[in-house]
């Protein structure tokens, strides 16, 4: 087999030729049906995400495929992390892909990923996680019933809870729209509350992020866009939630409700409401991304798996990664606190890109980190 040679250029620089060849891939790969894997999310991650890049990925003079990322220092992580969900080379079908050879040829350490899709993954110690999503392709009464079915009390008790939200608080509504009309502002605001509230690292203070959703909201394409999930009483919002979708995928992104109406559960009600008008524009699946959050058994079920690891490209600049291993074996508590750890400073990593904002970052995540037992898990993403 010839050698694999990596070039990184800009996404902007990408000629058609390319995404034609992209768009090809994409379509021949089951684990690219996903918005994150859109040319027009690329290239708008790509516009406004510090340091992005593509590593154009050829063998014998043919294109292999293509691996988005951004550089931080010695790191590359997917393209526009933290807010990318899946990632992953974007393949040929059959190809072979060393992900450590492509890091070593972009001159850089590691390359850390939470949601690596990659359908012959060699040689990567990762952890694997299922994708969950909900089935809409026979719309969604079909879905309906199957799930209560499953969960009979949990359905009738968030009937109920609708009930009691309307008598109340007034009418209940719902729009599910490509247009913001306010509601990102809406989110962003409680999703930045809740970072403080639960002490996570707060991944719209460094600018880019929320760049990326307001040009998001800008996209003007007809098989990919941003969907807006609102969920009133009265004239009063409750919850609400920006979603993406392509292709007949909707994946749920940054849902956020009002702390108020927390014993409604909005953020449930909502989540069947946008399921229900999703079908109804004919779309087939929700994603709810990778992870066991115990609610997503109520909406979803496993789908393909998704990898959360580290690739180092050389064995010389793995000493931090060895030793911690090392000591990881012998003791799993540590294993955990060491994982608490590189999740929290990888948002920081991916977020911050000034020394100041990092140092900044790097100390609340430190103290956060220390400081976490016993505190109540983050709200989950669907509302209370």
């Amino acid at each position: 087999m010839q050698p694999l040679q990596v070039e990184a250029v800009a996404p902007q620089d990408l000629g058609p030729q390319e995404w034609a060849l992209w768009d090809r891939f994409v379509a021949s790969g089951r684990g690219y049906e996903s918005p994150y894997f859109h040319p027009a999310y690329i290239r708008a991650a790509g516009e406004v995400t510090p340091n992005a890049g593509v590593a154009v990925l050829r063998r014998g003079g043919r294109v292999e495929g293509f691996l988005p990322f951004q550089r931080r220092q010695g790191l590359v992580q997917p393209l526009a992390a933290p807010m990318t969900d899946y990632h992953g080379p974007v393949a040929r079908p059959g190809a072979q892909i060393d992900l450590a050879e492509v890091v070593a040829q972009l001159d850089a350490d590691r390359f850390r990923f939470s949601g690596l899709r990659l359908a012959a993954p060699l040689g990567l110690a990762a952890a694997s996680r299922p994708a969950m999503t909900a089935d809409l392709s026979q719309g969604y009464g079909a879905y309906l019933a199957r799930r209560k079915g499953l969960h009979r009390r949990f359905f009738k008790t968030k009937a109920r809870l609708a009930r009691a939200l309307e008598r109340d608080h007034g009418t209940v509504s719902f729009s599910f729209s490509r247009e913001d009309e306010g509601a990102l502002d809406w989110i962003l605001a409680r999703k930045r509350a809740q970072y403080r509230r639960t002490a996570r690292h707060d991944i719209f203070r460094c600018g880019w992020t929320e760049a990326l959703l307001r040009l998001l909201v800008e996209t003007a394409d007809a098989d990919f866009g941003p969907r807006f999930a609102v969920l009133r009483a009265g004239d009063r919002i409750v919850s609400a939630e920006m979603s993406l979708a392509a292709g007949g995928v909707c994946h749920l992104w940054f849902p956020a409700y009002d702390l108020g109406f927390a014993r409604y559960a909005p953020g449930m009600l909502m989540t069947l409401r946008t399921l229900e008008a999703f079908a109804r524009e004919g779309g087939r699946v929700v994603d709810f991304g990778a992870g066991g959050e115990p609610y997503k058994a109520y909406f979803a079920d496993p789908a393909d798996s998704v990898l959360q690891g580290v690739v180092a490209a050389r064995a010389s600049r793995r000493t931090w990664d060895g030793a911690a291993a090392a000591v990881t074996r012998c003791a799993p508590m540590l294993a955990r606190a060491r994982e608490s750890y590189v999740r929290r400073f990888d948002v920081v990593a991916a977020c911050e890109t000034t020394r100041a904002g990092w140092l900044k970052g790097a100390a609340g995540a430190l103290k956060a980190a220390a400081s976490s037992r016993g505190r109540r898990p983050a709200e989950g993403p669907a509302g209370a």
